[in-house]
This record gives structure tokens, C-alpha cells and sequence, in this order.
């Protein structure tokens, strides 16, 4: 479809992007700290202001943000920072290694994305992905401890049902309870190579890396030899990294990027973003790009 730029940019690249509030959208680039649109994205202007110098504080990964409560998170590279007005004042809650993501490299895909995950009924309850694991606070970000997955570097994290669905880089997807114990969800049709999870619907998506876009249905009741369904979507050296979607009607529809966009043909188009019209479908998947 038609576009034009925005003038968002992150100093390099833009890591994450949520929209907090009627109108109101936040960004957080690489090294540029966080950004804010008023128009729903038409334009944008610097917003970090309350964030104090420290290592990594400009360098965002991941945003987050709770509508019940107006409450928006930001994980940088080392720092984890909080705004209760849409993103026009930060405050540091929390600094140091023990929270430390990945916000800035050049391998592609990138640690960056859906690595907050908020308790909806409770805004001060607070999980993270890690580049050592699964962190957790139940005081807003000021405090944490180790939750699961210790020493294991967490591509995606969402919250869904009661549980948690962490992408484990070269391991697979863990299905994990609020108190710490673990699932490898690794059935015939797994991935070992996880980018970002979307939870929709009754059903779990993955976007895959080479391994494309796949699905699992009933997520927290499936069992650990839970078979996985392959979406057929591009070859195997497509790099599939970002994964987002709505229900329309009884249709499940995703959007999905890739990193290492493949021609379609010698002079078609780029398999750059690609939408899924009906995800939830047994077969026959009808994709658009």
C-alpha cells in the first residue's frame, strides 16, 4: 500500500513500537532512546525525558505498555524505565546486569521486540526476557528475581492464559508458570530457532526463522510431543523474525517480516512483510504480500 516516511528513526534502527493511549504511539531505537507521535504516527518528536545517563539507557529493546492502568515500560540495554503519561516522562526503576537485553547488534535477526510481558490484572506485576533468562517483579520494575531459564538467551516473551510462552534461542519455545516450572513445547514440526511469539486466539504462533511460521493449538493445555502446524510460508532461507495479528470474524490474521526478504520471480516483488488471511485454517493457507 501506499507510504510515505515518517521521520521516526532510533539513531539507527527502531527497535519496538506500541501504542499507548487514543492517537498515542511510542518508539524506542537502538541508540536514540524513546521516541512519541501524537497523530498516530504521522510525526514524531524525542520523548525521554527523566532518563539519567547510564550505561545503555538510550539503547531500547523492548516496550510495554498496560491500558487499564496507563502504564508503559521500557527494557534498554541494561536499565528498565517506567511512564504513567504515555511516554512523555520516564523514571528508572531498575539498572544493572542482572536485566541485561540485547538492544544493538549487527546479526539479524535482532534480540529486540516482545520481551515485556505485564500481568493485566496487576500492573506492578512484571516479566522480562533475558539474555539469562526469564526475570520477574512484582513491584513495578524496582526489584527483581530469577523466574526460569537461567542462562538461557530469550528471543520472545508473552503472556497469555496464565502463562508464559518464551522463544529460546537455538532450544525452542518453553511454556512456563508464573512460579517457575518449565515445558519444552518440542513436538514433531518444532523449531529450534524461535524469533517472536504471538499468542491469538486459542492458538500460538511462531515466527521461525528458516524454520517459517508455525502454530500451535491449545498452547496451555498441549503437551510436550504436541505436534506443531507448518504455516507454508517461503523457503528455508528466508529469516522470519516478527509476528503480529488480530481475530477477524472466525479468521485468525498475521502479519509476519523477514529479515532476509527472498524475490518472488526474477523481476516480483520482495517477501518483505507477508499477512496471512486465515492462520486458523487446517490447510490451504492464503497468503498476500
Amino acid at each position: 500500500g501506499p507510504s510515505h516516511p515518517s521521520g521516526l528513526h532510533g539513531g539507527g534502527q527502531v527497535n519496538a513500537i506500541v501504542r499507548a493511549g487514543s492517537g498515542n504511539m511510542v518508539a524506542g531505537g537502538d541508540v536514540g532512546g524513546f521516541q512519541r507521535s501524537l497523530d498516530g504516527g504521522e510525526t514524531w518528536f524525542q520523548s525521554s525525558r527523566g532518563i539519567i545517563r547510564a550505561p545503555g539507557s538510550r539503547a531500547v529493546a523492548s516496550l510495554a505498555y498496560h491500558r487499564a492502568a496507563g502504564t508503559l515500560y521500557g527494557a534498554c540495554s541494561g536499565c528498565f524505565d517506567k511512564s504513567t503519561d504515555n511516554g512523555a516522562t520516564w523514571t528508572l526503576c531498575h539498572s544493572g546486569e542482572d536485566i541485561a537485553v540485547e538492544s544493538n547488534s549487527s546479526n539479524y535477526p535482532r534480540r529486540v521486540g516482545r520481551l515485556i510481558a505485564v500481568d493485566p490484572a496487576n500492573v506492578n506485576t512484571v516479566y522480562l526476557g533475558t539474555l539469562s533468562g526469564i526475570m520477574k517483579s512484582v513491584d513495578g520494575g524496582k526489584t527483581w528475581t530469577a523466574l526460569a531459564l537461567d542462562a538461557k538467551i530469550v528471543r520472545s516473551l508473552v503472556l497469555d492464559n496464565g502463562f508464559l510462552y518464551a522463544a529460546i534461542e537455538e532450544a525452542g519455545v518453553y511454556r512456563c508458570t508464573t512460579d517457575g516450572s518449565t515445558t519444552l513445547l518440542g513436538g514433531s514440526g518444532a523449531s529450534t530457532r524461535p524469533e517472536e511469539i504471538l499468542a491469538l486466539g486459542a492458538n500460538l504462533y511462531v515466527a521461525a526463522n528458516t524454520n517459517g511460521i508455525l502454530r500451535l493449538e491449545n498452547p496451555f493445555v498441549a503437551g510436550a510431543s504436541t505436534a506443531w502446524t507448518n504455516l507454508r510460508l517461503g523457503s528455508t532461507t528466508a529469516k522470519w523474525c516478527a509476528i503480529d495479528g488480530y481475530v477477524s470474524g472466525s479468521n485468525h490474521v498475521i502479519v509476519v517480516g523477514n529479515a532476509d526478504p527472498e524475490q518472488m520471480g526474477s523481476s516480483g516483488r520482495y517477501t518483505t512483510v507477508m499477512k496471512c488471511v486465515n492462520a486458523q485454517a487446517i490447510s490451504g493457507f492464503n497468503w498476500v504480500n
